[in-house]
């Protein structure tokens, strides 16, 4: 008798046992204040204004110069390939031009 006092004992700790930590598992809804939400036309993620032309300017430029150097390249290749007469080198025109950059 003692002995299935003692397991039904044990059970019940068991259980409470899984009970409190079913407990802890369970989170709390968090509730959010007004000062931690961002205002509704506030949006401080993004660029927006002068500074973004700016942005896009400068990107717009970056890829007008990088073109025009390769058309620059691109049209000098065959004046230089005769002025040192070797076409077996012009793989190290791009190259070379790329070092100066």
């Amino acid at each position: 008798m003692a002995h299935s006092a003692e397991a039904e004992t044990d059970a019940e700790a068991g259980l409470s046992r899984r009970q409190s930590s079913e407990a802890t598992l369970v989170q709390p809804e968090a509730t959010a204040s007004p000062t931690q939400e961002p205002d509704a036309g506030e949006d401080l993620n993004h660029v927006s204004g002068k500074r973004l032309s700016l942005i896009v300017a400068s990107l717009a430029m970056s890829v007008f110069l990088v073109g025009l150097d390769n058309a620059i390249l691109t049209t000098a290749i065959p004046t230089i390939t005769t002025a040192f007469d070797s076409l077996k080198d012009v793989g190290w025109y791009g190259s070379a031009f790329m070092i100066c950059l």
